[in-house]
């Protein structure tokens, strides 16, 4: 009885396989809304540097406001490499386990060194992307403190 009722459970929370899918998505999103954000934000700052304000910023104020749009810069050139890498790693560990349910070793063993290559390209770009973005984010809002008051 107790067998049926752990069985159940596990059940009720649904397989392993639509948390992983949940999750994989999730990151998706999170990578689109980095991207879109950064891209609206870069275009906020390239207007703030090159309106008729540009030129009564204080020297803190256009380190600020440059190092935020350099900040916004890298986290969408990240975000692109990310989408690339992700996409180049599943497809080398699709073809990797294709060669190996056919019994390829050569061809299984290049396609899974690929699949690890674009695996750390993806885990680089991942942090890069989330650390210029939050680094922006921050030399936005001392900024915009600065420019208060």
């Amino acid at each position: 009885m107790d067998i049926d009722r752990e069985a159940d459970a596990k059940l009720s929370l649904g397989a392993p396989e639509m948390w992983h899918d949940r999750a994989r998505q999730a990151a998706i999103e999170q990578r689109q809304l980095l991207l879109t954000l950064s891209t609206a934000c870069l275009a906020v700052f390239f207007v703030t540097l090159t309106g008729d304000n540009a030129v009564k910023l204080s020297l803190l104020q256009r380190i600020f406001a440059r190092s935020g749009l350099l900040g916004m810069g890298v986290s969408i050139f990240a975000g692109v490499i990310c989408v690339f890498a992700d996409a180049r790693r599943c497809y080398n560990l699709a073809r990797h386990l294709q060669a190996e349910s056919k019994s390829e070793d050569e061809l299984a063993t290049a396609f899974f060194a690929r699949y690890q290559l674009y695996l750390r390209v993806y885990i680089f770009s991942y942090w890069v992307q989330r650390t210029a973005f939050l680094v922006a984010i921050a030399a936005a809002v001392v900024y915009t403190m600065t420019l208060v008051r």
